[in-house]
């Protein structure tokens, strides 16, 4: 369906976009702090990613290859959002936990997908 490609799009725009904000700047934006500590925030942010990315994918292909290529979205999107967070945006550093938090956000949200979408 075109609304869940046009979603999955403007998500993936929103993770880029704080992704290259400032420390700072994210900290003013958030309503919630996730227990004082980040990971949460990028569990649920890429496990929307991956959800959205299996919706939009799945009127081509089938449940299963939908999930696996919303999957490798995620994951690719949040190895660059690292990468750049490293060299590219300012006020921002690399870390393997959040690499971790992103793919653990992703598994749980295709776990969930699958159990839901039978």
């Amino acid at each position: 369906m075109k609304s869940h490609l046009t979603l999955a799009w403007i998500w993936t725009a929103v993770i880029v976009l704080f992704s290259a904000l400032s420390g700072n700047t994210v900290k003013k934006i958030m309503v919630v702090n996730f227990f004082g500590i980040d990971k949460l925030g990028h569990l649920i942010m890429y496990g929307t990613l991956t959800w959205l990315w299996t919706l939009a994918l799945m009127h081509n292909t089938s449940k299963k290859r939908s999930m696996c290529f919303a999957f490798a979205i995620s994951t690719f999107v949040g190895f660059l959002m690292e990468i750049g967070q490293k060299f590219i945006f300012t006020g921002r550093s690399f870390e393997y936990d959040d690499m971790i938090a992103n793919t653990v956000g992703s598994i749980l949200s295709i776990g969930i997908f699958s159990m839901v979408n039978k």
